[in-house]
């Protein structure tokens, strides 16, 4: 006997118009034990059974499917694998087939359940999204930060070892549950990302850069609606998400922060373009560090 984890299923990502951007798909692993279904039953529902695995799973006809049970059950075997990475509507198929729905003890159907993560949209905002290993003990980008949001809460079940080398479950008093974790709704918007994405892949290519951020905000609420990364591969002479640059470095802001501060000024009332301001000669500080301009000037200008 052992207990073994029943892994909890991570919450799912939204971005703010309620689109999936990161979601845990369950597959299963599907198992016989032959052992645990009476005989009679089992000669009187077999051709039944394999015509609806047929239509199930097409890769064998009903009697390339009888065949294949036909083998488990010369060798009473008590872990048959059957099939791999089913999907959970083809399991739920499955359970009502003939035979498997008398439940586990009965009708022999053991599953083994496999969550993976998923994105939707592929590599679109993947570096944002990031990802969560508790194993490797890794953690970035929206996954890692909202981890203990997301992860939810693994259960437990009691099992047993079976002859050759499987386990099946035990009914337990000490058997608990999964439970699966929250969801979060982020301020991103699919479809702005994309533009980012695109529209600073296509600045980055014209000017042949290294590499090259973008964010999208909302002016009124502050709220990130966009965020793109992008570094050139050398080998592939492709850009691709790399290293989140947006928020993991401290640059100055450069020229492209003159267009923001030009607005303020402008939005004073007593401020005009004929105005003229002395900046001295350029040295200021900040944060006990001094910048200067690029440029140097004569003292007045």
């Amino acid at each position: 006997y052992r207990v073994e984890t029943l892994e909890a299923s991570r919450g799912i990502i939204f971005s703010s118009d309620d689109q999936v951007m990161a979601i845990s798909v369950p597959y299963y692993d599907v198992f016989c034990d032959y052992q645990a279904v009476d005989s009679t039953v089992l000669a009187n529902n077999i051709d039944s059974l394999c015509i609806q695995m047929s239509q199930l799973l097409p890769k064998r006809t009903p009697s390339q499917w009888k065949a294949f049970f036909a083998e488990g059950i010369a060798k009473k075997n008590r872990h048959y694998k059957i099939a791999l990475n089913i999907s959970q509507a083809d399991l739920r198929k499955m359970q009502q087939f003939v035979i498997f729905n008398r439940g586990i003890y009965q009708g022999g159907l053991i599953t083994q359940k496999k969550i993976k993560r998923e994105h939707p949209y592929k590599d679109l905002a993947g570096l944002m999204l990031g990802m969560a290993n508790e194993e490797k003990g890794y953690y970035f980008g929206l996954e890692g930060a909202y981890n203990d949001y997301l992860k939810g809460q693994n259960g437990r079940r009691l099992v047993r070892r079976i002859h050759h080398g499987g386990w099946i479950p035990v009914n337990s008093d000490d058997d608990v549950d999964a439970q699966n974790g929250d969801d979060v709704i982020t301020t991103f918007d699919i479809k702005l990302q994309d533009i980012v994405e695109n529209a600073l892949r296509n600045t980055l290519t014209e000017n042949k850069a290294e590499q090259g951020c973008a964010i999208l905000m909302d002016v009124e609420t502050g709220y990130v609606k966009a965020l793109a990364n992008l570094r050139l591969n050398h080998e592939t002479n492709v850009y691709e998400d790399s290293y989140n640059v947006a928020l993991a470095e401290r640059y100055e802001p450069g020229s492209v922060f003159k267009i923001a501060s030009m607005v303020v000024l402008l939005s004073q009332k007593d401020v005009n373009l004929d105005d003229k301001v002395n900046i001295g000669t350029g040295p200021i500080k900040f944060s006990n560090l001094s910048m200067k301009d690029d440029h140097s000037f004569a003292q007045g200008g």
